[in-house]
């Protein structure tokens, strides 16, 4: 480590899932870079959770996400990730919303 600093070096990627109905956050860390197999895996994380609050009859999820990154509107392998990962096993129902992204023009300051 003392010869080759950078490795040495881990980067942390976080992955936050706030549920609004119940007003708690989940974090998940990773040491791999910002993926869709890693977004998708934390938030497949996040629904196995045992100690996560439940309704009755979970058979449907709304997630919002950013729009970029590796949930972004335009990456097709998150979408395949959400289908193969937690649509087909779980037999869910998932709506995917993304908020539009914040780009300010020289005007709009």
């Amino acid at each position: 480590m003392h010869d080759f600093p950078s490795d040495g070096v881990v980067r942390a990627t976080p992955y936050g899932i706030y549920d609004v109905i119940h007003n708690l956050g989940y974090v998940y860390v990773g040491i791999s870079a910002d993926t869709p197999e890693f977004a998708v895996d934390a938030i497949c994380h996040w629904w196995q959770r045992q100690d996560r609050p439940r309704l009755a009859h979970e058979n449907k999820l709304l997630i919002l996400c950013d729009a970029g990154g590796s949930n972004g509107y335009r990456t097709r392998n998150w979408k395949k990730q959400l289908q193969e990962s937690l649509v087909d096993p779980y037999k869910l129902e998932v709506m995917v919303c993304h908020y539009p992204s914040l780009r300010l023009s020289a005007s709009g300051l």
